[in-house]
């Protein structure tokens, strides 16, 4: 049940976020990395992760492994990354910068470390691109596995195990053959709106989670909620109540494993509430991925 997320056509469009993740690098490392994609026969569509350093080696990701650059990067560079990933406007998206990441064109996102005074970055340290996966191998057998039950999902996986690959492609076929109205709680812009141009989605790109929710069910009249990693237990209380009113919720959430899963405090009270009938363990082994689909005991939290 391994598979690859790229397939046929969807390389090419891996392509246009390559390359325009390429253009957000400094000349040295874009040319480096480029050098090496053109040597392989997996690039770019295996290309997970970029990762720029100021002070350390920077390095990408091909196929799950991490692959040392020789090119080096300056502070200096890294703020014109910064400045390239805000269009310029570094304060516009203050809010982010604050939560450690940027959402660029395409579902790039960018994890960033610095430090600041006041609103201003003083230092920054390092800033690491994540590049979408492209499209879920198994979006059909999850699809089987939503209508089997008609209820909420969850989604789980260590980081980097492609939850939001495979939220995006479960909800397009949702949307696509049972027609549901689906609105998509996109906090950090992860969600590529060109995805979703030829069937029926809303998206809430930059709401905060549990106002985003509130959106969903008050004005937009959802018959599903999509929403990423749930993080607070505000968060949760909101989708409690989707859940009460009978409007399904699919969600993902970070966890190696079932027990890792029952910990997460903002994640317990719907598992407990009877929220998803179905949970899905994603697991990632190098470039490819696997699915499996668990039943979780209400008493698993007490052993």
């Amino acid at each position: 049940m391994n598979d690859t997320y790229i397939n046929g056509e969807k390389g090419r469009h891996k392509r246009i976020v390559f390359d325009f993740a390429l253009s957000l690098l400094p000349i040295g490392i874009g040319r480096e990395i480029s050098r090496i994609a053109g040597q392989r026969r997996d690039c770019p569509e295996s290309i997970s992760e970029i990762r720029l350093r100021a002070r350390s080696t920077s390095s990408v990701i091909i196929s799950g492994e991490n692959i040392s650059l020789s090119s080096s990067v300056g502070e200096k560079e890294l703020l014109a990354v910064l400045d390239r990933l805000t269009d310029g406007s570094p304060l516009a998206h203050d809010r982010e910068i604050r939560e450690g990441y940027i959402t660029s064109l395409y579902g790039i996102r960018a994890g960033i470390a610095i430090s600041r005074i006041g609103n201003e970055v003083n230092r920054i340290y390092s800033i690491i691109l994540r590049l979408p996966l492209g499209e879920c191998s198994f979006a059909e057998e999850l699809y089987g596995i939503w209508r089997a039950h008609n209820s909420g999902m969850l989604i789980y996986s260590a980081p980097g195990g492609g939850k939001t690959t495979a939220l995006r492609g479960l909800a397009a076929l949702i949307a696509k053959r049972d027609r549901k109205r689906i609105v998509i709680a996109d906090e950090r812009g992860e969600f590529d709106p060109e995805e979703f141009s030829s069937v029926a989605v809303d998206i809430l790109r930059g709401y905060e989670k549990a106002k985003a929710v509130e959106i969903a069910l008050r004005t937009l009249g959802a018959e599903v909620i999509v929403t990423d990693e749930i993080g607070n237990p505000d968060e949760a209380e909101r989708l409690l109540s989707a859940g009460r009113g009978g409007v399904p919720i699919l969600a993902s959430a970070h966890a190696g494993d079932i027990s890792e899963l029952m910990k997460r405090a903002a994640i317990l009270p719907l598992i407990e509430g009877g929220f998803f009938s179905s949970f899905i363990r994603l697991k990632r082994e190098g470039g490819s991925f696997s699915y499996k689909s668990e039943d979780i005991p209400l008493t698993a939290h007490s052993s």
